[in-house]
């Protein structure tokens, strides 16, 4: 090819590839639009449930037993503490608010929250909600957590106790007003609706899949219901309680659910801190975590849009019209990489090509891989299962390791922030790096000294019977579970009944008898000890067969030369065993820096951080929920496995023994 057709080829193919990219950057950044959810200045801090007003104020309450308001724009509108635990709040009549607390207690306060009216029921209050007539409200009120007492009741306006009471008969999860009455959901999947027409019977009752957590209204005069159900599901029914839809919006408990009527979309929020937009049919529109949110509570209407607010963490305002965009958005980020996965490919090929020597080779290695076409086709798919399950959640790992990627936030690029944090701000990793590197020492030590001693035993038992037996009796304890065998260990270190404290008490050892696990000085040690007396069955097998694969000749030779046993033993078998020695070096460092199940279970790194490893931190922060800090950590642990591995195989067998 000529050099200035390799140019003309070099120059198109940069062309193309600024052409796709400035594409998709233009087509992403026009279809994401305005940001979905938007971080507000007010921070929740156990709160325990949220109500709207007519004129979009929010009420809350806390953990604290403290009252909150706060007007359509989210500015606070007074507060107040109340002496017993809140269990419902609804607002009432003229922008008074409904109080109910777990001793049957109902009070009234006017709009600037002083009590003006109470009402005793029945057991504790599970739900309120004003009568739609303005006539007075509803009471949903039960004794214990299960059995049949539970209740919705009536309370005329200005009255001191219920006019009637209807029984459910089992726990009430949910009470909002709609039409004549009041719709509510149990604990036992349904949702019914009850009126004061009909006191001594719901009007009709809807059985869905599970326990009912959250009730909305939608559509036109509020004729349509949705419901939300500890399971993630959610359900439309219509005015006579039929199902017209149903789906699942995650795992968790649904907490915030609300129709937008400006989209027609519906609004679930979920136990986890995560939204879900579906639309009027049921499908999904967008679904994500929240920003700032571990646990959800509602999604209401204010001035400026809407307001998702968490039970702890920073409430967000929401514009549901950008779900949308935020969706198309990811669905262009995806087909942009691929786009750049292709144009790699493209620049990969188009390099080949432009290089003579390189252009040759590659077609020789095609040629080559031609002729054996029907191997490479049978061994694609496991290539590819490989690929998918292996080094793609491997790569997915090390570019999260970059970002806050947590529950609790929107994933951003961060850079080093994590790697910065781990290295030099984090004393749980410092102190982990150290106890790692004494339990690393020690794993190689007890790899390669017992194991190797009881191979050589019976690699030098005359009966080839006894090697037979004793070879089976020093195997069997593997068909152990490994679970079991810690607990079993567990048990030994145990201060009161274990083992080692009754073996030490029947030699009169008292004084030495203490909490193995428990003590500071000796926990470390005891994890150490675990196994005694360290006889690892994979060590074993691989020192016996590498023995077994040593030529006899050798051993023939150091017998005529006049060799001792520890002369055979340092100059025959260690050098031929170094094979054996690098693959036993690998599993030992490698399984030591990435296992923590044992000190999970007997330590949980402590006491205090005694036996933490860093291991058990990225275990610890995954379950926290913070994916990009735990994979930075992975990704240390990862790097520091692989230059261990490659020091090991510095290691070279000796081409003679005299060399030795």
């Amino acid at each position: 090819m000529s050099g200035t057709r390799k140019r003309l080829l070099l120059g198109g193919l940069l062309l193309l590839v600024v052409l796709v990219n400035g594409a998709f950057w233009f087509a992403t950044s026009r279809a994401g639009g305005g940001a979905l959810l938007t971080a507000t200045d007010i921070q929740s801090d156990q709160l325990i449930t949220a109500t709207q007003f007519p004129d979009r104020g929010i009420a809350v309450t806390t953990r604290a037993n403290e009252i909150v308001r706060y007007t359509a724009g989210l500015a606070p509108n007074g507060s107040v503490s109340v002496e017993d635990t809140v269990g419902a709040i609804a607002p009432g009549a003229d922008g008074s608010l409904l109080v109910g607390s777990t001793k049957g207690a109902i009070t009234v306060y006017s709009p600037d929250l002083s009590p003006v009216a109470s009402v005793k029921v029945n057991g504790r209050v599970m739900g309120l909600a004003e009568s739609p007539a303005g006539d007075g409200y509803y009471v949903a009120h039960g004794v214990g957590a299960f059995g049949v007492r539970f209740y919705i009741s009536f309370v005329p306006t200005g009255a001191t106790e219920p006019a009637f009471t209807f029984q459910v008969g089992q726990p009430i999860t949910a009470l909002v007003p709609w039409k004549d009455g009041v719709l509510f959901g149990t604990g036992n999947s349904q949702v019914g609706y009850f009126t004061k027409a009909t006191p001594d019977k719901a009007a009709w009752t809807t059985l869905l899949k599970s326990p009912i957590s959250r009730i909305a209204t939608a559509g036109d005069d509020n004729a349509l219901i949705l419901a939300g159900d500890e399971k993630g599901g959610v359900a439309q029914l219509d005015a006579n309680g039929g199902i017209t839809w149903q789906t699942s919006v995650g795992q968790l408990a649904v907490r915030g659910l609300n129709r937008d009527p400006d989209t027609g979309n519906i609004l679930a929020g979920d136990a986890n801190g995560s939204l879900s937009i579906l639309g009027s049919d049921g499908s999904s529109i967008y679904q994500g975590p929240i920003a700032g949110t571990t646990d959800l509570e509602a999604i209401l209407p204010t001035d400026d849009g809407w307001v998702v607010i968490p039970r702890s963490g920073t409430w967000q305002s929401l514009d549901p019209a950008a779900a949308q965009g935020a969706t198309s958005a990811s669905n262009l980020r995806v087909a942009w990489m691929a786009a750049n996965g292709v144009l790699a490919i493209l620049g990969a090929a188009t390099a080949i090509s432009l290089v003579d020597s390189w252009s040759v080779s590659a077609r020789r290695i095609l040629k080559r891989a031609w002729r054996g076409r029907m191997g490479y086709v049978f061994a694609i798919p496991a290539i590819a299962l490989i690929a998918l399950f292996s080094y793609y959640p491997s790569a997915m790992a090390i570019y999260y390791s970059f970002t806050n990627y947590s529950l609790r936030s929107i994933t951003k690029w961060v850079g080093f922030d994590n790697y910065h944090t781990i290295l030099f701000d984090d004393p749980y990793f410092r102190v982990g790096i150290k106890n790692m590197a004494i339990l690393t020492l020690t794993s190689v030590i007890k790899t390669l000294t017992v194991p190797l001693l009881i191979a050589e035993l019976i690699f030098w038992l005359r009966r080839s019977w006894h090697a037979y037996v004793f070879r089976t009796l020093f195997i069997l304890p593997t068909v152990v579970p490994g679970l079991v065998f810690t607990l079993m260990w567990r048990q030994i270190y145990d201060p009161d009944t274990g083992l080692l404290n009754e073996v030490l008490g029947l030699f009169g050892l008292e004084h030495l008898q203490r909490a193995w696990l428990g003590d500071p000085d000796t926990a470390l040690w005891a994890i150490i000890g675990v196994g005694f007396p360290w006889v690892d069955a994979f060590a074993l097998l691989i020192l016996l067969g590498g023995l077994l694969n040593v030529n006899g000749d050798y051993f023939d030779a150091a017998k005529v030369d006049g060799a001792s046993i520890w002369q055979r033993f340092r100059h025959v078998d260690l050098p031929l065993l170094v094979p054996q020695f690098r693959i036993l070096l690998f599993f030992a460092i490698a399984g030591t820096i990435q296992g923590f199940v044992s000190i999970f279970i007997l330590t949980r790194g402590g006491p205090g951080m005694t036996t933490y490893i860093p291991a058990l931190q990225m275990y610890n922060r995954i379950a926290d929920g913070d994916f990009g800090y735990a994979s930075a950590v992975g990704v240390i642990l990862f790097l520091i496995v692989l230059v261990m591995t490659f020091i090991v195989l510095r290691f070279r067998r000796n081409d003679g023994i005299e060399s030795a």
